[in-house]
């Protein structure tokens, strides 16, 4: 933080130090003394500035005239110290000059001051004054009333110019107006704890740290006039919960983070935040924006699940400012929900570990694009390393419907996001590969082995129907470090490190162990010859390969449906297809296999049963056939429709009540095979 001056002034003033030591050698000018004793003066151009004030008591008077000249100025350093409590100045004084009561502790009380300047550090420190009025003052410098702790109330109405700091730690300063002021300065109302009201109707710039833990601010609306708001201008105001930005202002890095108690915004479609920060970081109580909650729901028709979308009110405003947080509340929300949904929708109970990490790896290359650095963007943009960058993007249709865009960290971060979602162990590693500074991805855990994985290295930009690229996924150390080839530098100085992003988003995991130990124990890369993401040869999809319910897959419907003469090789090529049409279905393999022949149905009089074969395979074709009763002979359903698909319509009435159907099913090569009997019973 940049408060290093106020520091070093405020811990000289505790030690009792003199900060005007640190700036001047001493007063060298020739000083006259008022008939009294009480002030030191000098008068230029036939008016007088008092240089020091020599009395002593609680009360002080500044006389209007001294040897018949006006008293126009109060010198630098004039009051410094002294012990008064009450001090009178008179309507002449037109200037206060730098650490003029510097350091007055015991002042509580002066008269309205008529001055149109106060200089630098002015009334610095003067722990007891309670209020002060200054209608005249146009500039007014650098501290002038910072670390007056007890100052509730002061008028500035005149003000045009105002210093860095100015205001800082007035713990108890509750309101101000500043109708003339075009630029907050640095810091300028830093620590002002019990400030709860503030109007600056013409203000174009909000310097640096200028409302930083504001702590009791709880609304504020910043005008039309408004273009920029520096980093930390309002970091830390943990009551403010309304906020308002009507102008086209710039938002830099965490103008707005750690504002714990922020529920509203309403942001001007101009004003955006840096692409080079965040803006709003940790403000875990923001849902509304523009007026309307932000996130919402509906249900999926296709799956019945729920789905999170962004209010089309909010769209612009997570543009140019949402997409480039962490931390805020409707963002992380809609993270975590859209998360649940695709983990919902992409993976099934049935399916293991090894299956859902690679269809959620699916997910993320299949709805993610590299940056492209268009449109004046770049990998270093914010938003393209906030824990929310795919799915963010994702939802704003960055690239495309439901397509987004992002870099490797986004990638990762994302895929771990998803896996945690899963009940998958996953971490964000990074390094350096080929010519990038740095580069991130995943080191996961499928059983008891880790492995590592790439998925911004596997997005290619094609795929096919049934499955993506995975030359970088489930690999060793040693095989990921071989397959970037000359891509990936140790010499560069490349090192590990476990994402430590948790406070960015609850589904992101942080490791507190020992990196190197788990990355030397990565040793055995998945045994994936074919790149389907599937262990080869586990034709049953239950993660073990060549056991005998994978034989009696591979002799049974696989066979069946790709051919009897398919190879064995053959076969463990089309696995991805075989878990395309079991996901398709939600359904495990064997389940599947007792599930595809048709079942019995009940049907009411005049309504229509149907009767359905669910295989899958190349070139099937369907045969239905009915059981006369009469020749007891099964035959031709030919009087029924759809005896060569495989769904089979059947009208129930009484000639068809406890009618028995089968059906034949013959693959490419002419062999087939047949279903169980089933009865349509009507009722």
């Amino acid at each position: 933080m940049k408060h290093g001056k106020l520091v070093t002034w405020l811990s000289a003033a505790l030690l009792g130090i003199s900060a005007a030591a640190a700036f001047s050698a001493g007063m060298t000018a020739q000083a006259a003394v008022t008939p009294d004793g009480k002030y030191q003066y000098e008068i230029i151009s036939n008016e007088v500035t008092i240089l020091k004030y020599q009395g002593s008591g609680s009360n002080a008077e500044i006389p209007d005239t001294i040897a018949d000249k006006p008293v126009t100025k109060i010198g630098n350093g004039a009051f410094k110290s002294a012990s008064i409590s009450t001090l009178t100045v008179p309507p002449t004084v037109k200037a206060i000059g730098d650490e003029a009561f510097y350091k007055c502790g015991n002042l509580t009380a002066i008269s309205e001051l008529k001055a149109e300047t106060v200089g630098i550090d002015a009334f610095y420190y003067c722990t007891s004054l309670k209020t002060i009025s200054l209608p005249k003052a146009v500039t007014v410098g650098e501290g002038a009333f910072s670390a007056c702790f007890n100052l509730e109330s002061i008028s500035l109405p005149k003000a045009e110019n105002i210093g860095d700091s100015l205001f800082a730690w007035c713990r108890k300063l509750k309101s101000i107006s500043l109708p003339l002021v075009e630029y907050l300065r640095e810091t300028v109302f830093y620590d002002c704890r019990a400030l709860t009201n503030v109007s600056v109707p013409k203000v174009q710039t909000i310097d640096f740290g200028a409302f930083e833990d504001c702590t009791s601010l709880k609304s504020i609306t910043l005008p039309a006039t408004l273009t920029l708001i520096e980093g930390h201008a309002f970091s830390g105001c943990t009551a403010l919960t309304d906020l308002t930005i009507l102008g086209p202002a710039l938002l830099k890095s965490d103008a707005f983070k750690n504002c714990s108690a922020l529920e509203r915004v309403r942001l001007s479609d101009s004003s955006r935040t840096d692409p080079a920060g965040m803006a709003f970081s940790y403000c875990p109580r923001l849902y509304t924006v523009n007026g309307v909650t932000a996130l919402q729901h509906r249900i999926d028709s296709n799956n019945g699940e729920q789905y999170p979308f962004f209010h089309s009110g909010v769209i612009q405003a997570v543009r140019n400012h949402f997409c480039r947080s962490n931390g805020v509340a409707f963002i992380n929300d809609y993270c975590t929900d859209l998360c649940n949904y695709i983990v919902a929708t992409e993976t099934d109970p049935w399916m293991n570990d090894l299956l859902k990490a690679r269809q959620l790896h699916d997910w993320i290359v299949r709805h993610c694009q590299y940056e492209d650095q268009a449109n004046g963007e770049w990998n270093r943009d914010t938003e393209n390393h906030a824990a929310s960058s795919v799915f963010v993007s994702y939802a704003l249709n960055i690239r495309g419907s439901g397509i987004g865009e992002s870099v490797c960290e986004g990638y990762a971060q994302a895929y771990t996001m998803l896996l945690t979602a899963a009940g998958i162990e996953s971490y964000v590693v990074a390094g350096s590969a080929w010519f990038f500074e740095g580069h991130a991805w995943n080191l996961i855990k499928i059983g008891s082995r880790y492995y590592e994985t790439d998925p911004t290295w596997d997005d290619t930009g094609s795929t096919t129907q049934y499955s993506t690229d995975y030359t970088y996924y489930l690999k060793s150390d040693a095989e990921l470090l071989s397959l970037h080839n000359s891509k990936l530098d140790r010499a560069l100085g490349e090192t590990y490190e476990i994402d430590g992003y948790r406070s960015r988003h609850p589904l992101l995991r942080g490791y507190s162990g020992n990196v190197e130990q788990i990355l030397s124990g990565c040793t055995v890369s998945f045994q994936d010859v074919n790149h389907d993401g599937m262990l080869d040869y586990d034709f049953d999809l239950n993660g073990a390969a060549s056991q005998q319910n994978d034989q009696l897959a591979y002799n049974g419907m696989l066979q069946f449906s790709f051919g009897v003469g398919s190879t064995t090789d053959q076969i463990n090529n089309r696995m991805a297809e075989v878990l395309y049409w079991l996901h398709y279905f939600r359904k495990d393999y064997w389940t599947y296999i007792n599930d595809s022949t048709p079942t019995n149905q009940t049907a009411a009089a005049g309504s229509t049963a149907y009767f359905t074969v669910t295989l899958f395979g190349d070139n099937l074709t369907y045969r239905w056939y009915c059981y006369d009763t009469q020749t007891n002979q099964w035959v031709l359903a030919d009087a029924y429709y759809g005896t060569t698909f495989r769904v089979l319509s059947v009208n129930a009435n009484a000639s068809t009540n406890h009618k028995q159907f089968m059906c034949v099913v013959w693959n490419k090569q002419g062999y087939y095979i047949y279903s169980n009997a089933v009865t349509l019973t009507v009722v």
